[in-house]
């Protein structure tokens, strides 16, 4: 994975070059533009700043919310919404990850009577199903970008209290006074420390423990599949420590390391009272029964870690690689 940090001087000059390939199109220039969400607000924004006064009279500007859920566009209020949509336009957003949201834009735009979509992006992923017109920056899947920043940004697992340590289990946990938790589930509680390491040291499974003030507060077990999936194993929370954001800390350096190691999806078996808690996080459910495990019922459920439901298969993801590299 790889994080590009662009300065505001950077994407200045990505914004000039396009004004300066925008003003090329002579009478085709296109006086109606159309930003999309916040990010393209910003764009927008400076994008002005490159325009010359004497086209500024002459400029429309639209903002435009996508509403995902209902599937429709919603303009909101700039300049006169009533004055009719033109024959052509520049629909402008910052970053462009699946694509959805443009695809679906234009097509609404389309759909209006505008025959020409001019469209940009600053930052596009190289498996969006839409590409624009033009695009600054493309980088990969698992890649990212960040856009004027004067610091380089930190990930970050904890925000608040209690702070403690995160790390992969080590053979001194063998000997450790405190061999499991009390999470309140029996399944979980009854997963020692040394059934851990076992797991480790036998399969090569990764385990991570979370301890604060020298006792155990949390762990995670993971392993990877042959199909580019993370499975879940367990994730358990001392009674302790809960209701104060471990087990989503955990839960997010799962998903880190997963994305850090290009991995499609993460699996696991969620308890019943726990599927609404792993959906906040973005796991569905997948169409398969419960299954049931002594007094315990489990509901597998998955997370994909890719923006692009159907990522290609190597052969394709190479002929992308050179395709892009063309349009650039």
């Amino acid at each position: 994975m790889q994080t590009h940090l662009l300065s505001d001087a950077e994407v200045g000059y990505y914004l000039a070059d396009l004004m300066d390939r925008l003003l090329l199109l002579g009478d085709d220039f296109p006086t109606t533009w159309y930003s999309v969400g916040i990010s393209g607000e910003k764009v927008v924004e400076q994008l002005l700043a490159h325009l010359p006064e004497n086209y500024t009279s002459k400029l429309v500007i639209h903002r435009l919310k996508y509403r995902r859920t209902q599937g429709g566009v919603e303009v909101l209020p700039i300049s006169d919404v009533n004055a009719g949509l033109p024959e052509s336009a520049l629909m402008v957003d910052g970053p462009i990850h699946s694509g959805q949201t443009m695809l679906a834009i234009a097509r609404w735009l389309m759909a209006q009577g505008v025959k020409e979509i001019i469209s940009y992006g600053l930052m596009v992923k190289r498996t969006s199903i839409f590409i624009p017109s033009y695009f600054g920056l493309m980088i990969g899947e698992h890649d990212r970008a960040y856009f004027q920043s004067d610091r380089i940004p930190n990930h970050r697992l904890r925000k608040n209290a209690p702070f403690g340590i995160l790390r992969t289990i080590e053979e001194g946990d063998l000997s450790a006074e405190q061999q499991s938790l009390d999470s309140g589930v029996a399944s979980l509680s009854e997963i020692t420390l040394v059934a851990l390491w076992y797991a480790h040291k036998s399969r090569g499974d990764h385990i991570y423990v979370y301890e604060h003030a020298g006792r155990l507060a949390g762990f995670v077990h993971f392993t990877v599949t042959g199909d580019r999936t993370l499975l879940l194993d367990a994730i358990a929370v001392d009674r302790a420590y809960q209701e104060r954001g471990i087990g989503g800390m955990l839960l997010r350096w799962v998903e880190n390391w997963a994305r850090n190691n290009r991995l499609l999806a993460i699996d696991l078996f969620a308890i019943l009272d726990r599927i609404s808690w792993y959906k906040r996080y973005g796991y569905s459910e997948l169409d398969e029964k419960s299954m049931p495990l002594g007094s315990e019922a489990f509901q597998k459920m998955r997370r994909k870690l890719l923006y692009n439901m159907n990522p290609p298969s190597p052969l394709l993801d190479y002929k992308a690689h050179v395709h892009h590299g063309e349009m650039l």
